[in-house]
């Protein structure tokens, strides 16, 4: 595929991605954009990572609560993976786990680091994410979802569970 040169095109660049590796391209890019847009910088800006133990119970119980269709369909993923603790789990897995379907859950991946610097003020994600190869024992290299025990009994606890 040729692009003219003279196009607004021409400042992308057209890069096959294996399907497994969609959502997490689409959270980088999220990232990258949230990062650029925070600091004013180009998308070369180091990203920031956030640790996941610094989200408060006030600021799970708003998660649990919101109405949007993302955090609610996050909301299904903390309750299932709450339920194990310390367990990997792919982006199928979830979707078999929360009925939600594999598009839903696309954009909750892509909309979590604009949404938790806007109304959260934080880009770390209350859950924990890391490609399947990069896991002991190594896993398909999708990406691969989990909490540790600590966030597991406080999302538990501010649930009611």
């Amino acid at each position: 595929m040729t692009i003219p040169q003279d196009t607004p095109a021409s400042q992308f660049q057209f890069v096959p991605v294996p399907n497994e590796q969609v959502p997490a391209v689409y959270r980088l890019l999220a990232e990258l954009a949230a990062t650029s847009a925070r600091t004013g910088a180009g998308t070369e800006t180091a990203l920031r990572v956030g640790s996941t133990d610094d989200w408060t119970d006030e600021q799970l119980q708003r998660l649990a609560r919101g109405d949007a269709t993302s955090t609610q369909a996050l909301t299904d993923i903390m309750d299932f993976l709450s339920k194990h603790p310390g367990e990997w789990f792919s982006q199928e897995s979830l979707v078999e786990a929360t009925g939600r379907t594999r598009g839903q859950l696309l954009v909750v991946w892509t909309k979590l680091t604009p949404h938790f610097e806007k109304h959260y003020n934080t880009a770390a994600w209350p859950l924990n994410a890391e490609r399947g190869d990069l896991l002991t024992p190594p896993r398909p290299s999708t990406a691969h979802y989990s909490v540790t025990p600590a966030r597991a009994e406080q999302w538990k606890r501010i649930r009611g569970n």
